[in-house]
């Protein structure tokens, strides 16, 4: 059981810093100006 509970807060972690990065990362792309 405590493998179970280890193992999906370690999915959720890596999920929760691949999201940040993408939508970070679709953020900073989308934001940039393209006038400039």
């Amino acid at each position: 059981m405590i493998e179970v509970i280890l193992g999906l807060t370690v999915l959720n972690t890596v999920l929760i810093l691949y999201m940040y990065r993408v939508i970070k990362n679709h953020h900073f792309y989308y934001g940039r100006p393209e006038e400039d």
